[in-house]
């Protein structure tokens, strides 16, 4: 049994660390919904959808998959009205497990941990080939599973999207190891959680081609002649033969089992380039241009983010083609350094070794930092979740580069690599404290140990009064993901009319961002003949339709 550890010790520990993250994660995610600080957006739309695609499989009603009710209207949407992010109809087979908010949660948690697997597959198979020492691959995974934009994206509620920052990272390792099917299998995986994955995996198949064995080929096929002569490996060429030069030049000399050999190789994985960006292109396209616009009768709200450069896909793109002043002006600002600080600081900015690599986040940093919507250069939400997995491959290349003496060899000093081990421990500890949201930090998200809500009786007796799919149901936002297991459901707003059942907490209304807007309505409601209070307790009220 020692043995066994001994000779497993960086798997055994990957294992425990993976599985501590998904113990705490998945509690603390939990304990959040339960404790009303999710809210409707995004945790209450994502349930609905995927319970109403769930309800779709179970009963046959076809109608129902992938639907919601507008969030900012009442009638029923299809989900691709707001985003092409269809894994979530997938993602409705684990509501036969368990029907409810907590299954995507958990879902989303262990799906993030299990990142930490290519990760640590990754290092090895790029900084420790021959597995004899895992040291550094084993830290990267606990940096990986410690990086603070990727706690946060956990923590906020559920997104489809959060899901290809694993998916991606398995993408590249099965790449890697020229498993071209699998790479491909979690390319669709990643393309289906939202239309823009699609322009990141564009840029990894220009990667991927611009790392084909092309160079590979060329060094085995091609005589590189010199001053002394033809040199070839493949070919014995001296002098007497008659092509020697006195300058550098390239002569062909192909080697028929050779040619057809390394063309193959070459010619497989130059194909799976070419396809990783066809598919891409031809899945942003028709999301963008057919999908979006036929389900929402428009062009992608998104757009509107981007109003300086333009109001549409082809606008935009040139837009930002034609406008470097806007460019600037969206980029050069403190809040851009803030982002790049939190982003790269937990390697070290290790990762800006290996700018190859970056190059594949391109599209993905200037969708964040061109919007109009600050919120999108924050870390605390899920829009780093494409850029996470491009950051830790670029950031193991990153740490290659400064551990390889030889670059022939490829040896490592040993204190060098215990010296970057503890300089990337030491950095992911030093952000996860001043950023983290973990407990007993700077920015703890919240502390859930001894949290306890007074409504939280009133909500479990409602849920279960109203469990029932027909019923028609209005809430505040913290209440909408306990009462969205329904076909219809009406965030608080001025449609509340629509509803059968208005469950208000007035506090939220009252402390709300928008409160300008919902206290005139509440007021409203307060005093509408069509509706009368019936539950009346600690900061919950619930009002029952008596006439239409």
């Amino acid at each position: 049994m020692r043995k066994f550890i001994l000779k497993h010790k960086y798997k055994l520990t990957l294992g425990i660390m993976i599985l501590i993250y998904v113990i705490y994660f998945s509690w603390f995610t939990v304990m959040r919904y339960q404790t009303l600080h999710a809210s409707y957006f995004d945790l209450g739309i994502m349930h609905q959808t995927v319970y109403n695609s769930f309800m779709a499989i179970k009963t046959s009603d076809w109608s129902r998959f992938l639907e919601l009710t507008n969030p900012h209207g009442f009638e029923q949407v299809k989900r691709m009205a707001i985003h092409n992010d269809i894994i979530l109809g997938i993602i409705a087979l684990f509501y036969f497990i368990y029907c409810g908010p907590e299954t995507l949660l958990i879902l989303q948690t262990v799906i993030l941990a299990l990142g930490a697997i290519p990760v640590f597959l990754i290092a090895q198979k790029i900084i420790n080939k021959n597995k004899s020492n895992s040291l550094i691959p084993i830290v990267l995974s606990f940096a990986y599973l410690m990086y603070t934009p990727m706690q946060r994206a956990n923590i906020f509620d559920f997104h489809a999207v959060t899901i290809a920052t694993t998916t991606l990272l398995f993408m590249y390792y099965f790449w890697m190891i020229k498993k071209y099917w699998l790479s491909g299998l979690f390319l669709i995986i990643s393309l289906l959680t939202k239309e823009q994955v699609a322009l990141t995996t564009v840029f990894f198949g220009m990667y991927v081609l611009l790392k084909s064995n092309i160079f590979q080929l060329i060094s085995k096929l091609f005589v590189i002649p010199s001053k002394e002569g033809i040199q070839s490996t493949n070919y014995n060429v001296n002098k007497d033969s008659g092509l020697d030069f006195s300058f550098k030049g390239i002569i062909t000399h192909l080697r028929g089992n050779d040619m057809h050999k390394h063309t193959i190789k070459f010619s497989r994985s130059k194909l799976f380039g070419i396809l990783v960006i066809f598919i891409s292109l031809i899945c942003f396209i028709v999301s963008m241009k057919i999908i979006v616009p036929y389900f929402r009768g428009s062009v992608h709200f998104a757009l509107q983010r981007y109003g300086d450069f333009g109001d549409t896909t082809e606008t935009v793109f040139f837009g930002i083609l034609k406008n470097p002043t806007s460019l600037i002006k969206h980029i050069w600002h403190i809040d851009t350094a803030r982002y790049f600080w939190f982003l790269l600081g937990p390697l070290a900015f290790l990762s800006l070794l290996s700018p190859t690599i970056m190059m594949i986040t391109i599209p993905e940093f200037a969708i964040n930092l061109l919007s109009n919507s600050w919120n999108m250069r924050n870390i605390i939400y899920h829009y780093t979740a494409v850029l996470q997995p491009w950051i830790f491959i670029a950031g193991i290349y990153g740490i290659r580069k400064l551990l390889v003496r030889n670059a022939k060899r490829e040896t490592y000093n040993a204190k060098r690599i215990t010296l970057v081990s503890l300089i990337i421990i030491f950095c992911t500890l030093i952000f996860v404290y001043f950023k983290g949201p973990l407990p007993f930090l700077r920015e703890a998200e919240i502390n859930l140990w001894n949290y306890q809500t007074v409504e939280e009786s009133a909500i479990m007796n409602w849920k279960q009064n109203l469990n029932n799919d027909d019923i028609k149901v209005s809430t505040t936002g913290n209440l909408s993901p306990f009462f969205c297991s329904r076909r219809y459901f009406y965030n608080f707003s001025n449609y509340y009319y629509l509803a059968d059942y208005l469950i208000i907490r007035p506090n939220e209304i009252f402390n709300y961002a928008d409160k300008k807007i919902l206290t005139p309505i509440y007021r409203q409601l307060q005093s509408d003949t069509r509706f009368k209070i019936i539950y009346e307790g600690k900061n919950f009220e619930v009002y029952e339709k008596i006439t239409n």
